[in-house]
């Protein structure tokens, strides 16, 4: 499978990276291009899903665990999925700029009791949340003392298998 997407689709390039290392399917891809649609390609360079949600769904069923323990990044019930596909969305809020501090302190607020945004573990909302996140952290243009859970959230998704290494690690504490 390749998933082929734009330099702005930085949660599905994350994805694509946590799957091949999580799930050890290094058969999924992704491929720069100037589509302004992301779609995911069968191996036989058939279309299967387009657009950055349904892309990542499918990407998000390759990592659906055997064993109930394990990650499962879509949720384990109707209520954990909601959960999920709610705060995926609310990651567009948090890139589009206008009502951004609104987004990151909705976020922030989120977290007070949680270690992961939707579910008790890992999830597709974290990988889509830290995306959106992590370049504005990395501009230094958040106020790191009105974010607290936040900055807590994003330091230990940034230190989570298959996500680790994959970008630089911001310096949260200072």
């Amino acid at each position: 499978m390749k998933v082929v997407c734009g330099l702005q689709d930085r949660q599905l390039r994350l994805l694509v990276n946590f799957v091949r290392i999580v799930s050890g399917n290094s058969s999924v891809n992704y491929e720069l291009s100037s589509a302004t649609t992301p779609h995911l390609l069968d191996d036989s360079g058939r279309t299967v899903a387009e657009g950055l949600l349904s892309v990542g769904r499918c990407l998000g069923d390759l990592c659906r665990p055997a064993d109930r323990q394990a990650v499962c990044l879509l949720g384990r019930d109707t209520t954990e999925s909601a959960l999920v596909w709610q705060w995926c969305e609310h990651a567009s809020d948090i890139q589009s700029g206008e009502g951004q501090a609104k987004a990151l302190q909705k976020l922030d607020a989120w977290l007070v009791s949680r270690s992961f945004v939707a579910t008790n573990s890992f999830s597709l909302a974290d990988i889509w949340l830290y995306a959106s996140v992590y370049p504005i952290l990395a501009k230094g243009i958040l106020e790191a003392s009105r974010f607290v859970y936040l900055l807590r959230w994003i330091d230990q998704v940034q230190h989570t298998v298959g996500i680790s290494g994959q970008w630089p690690v911001l310096p949260l504490y200072r």
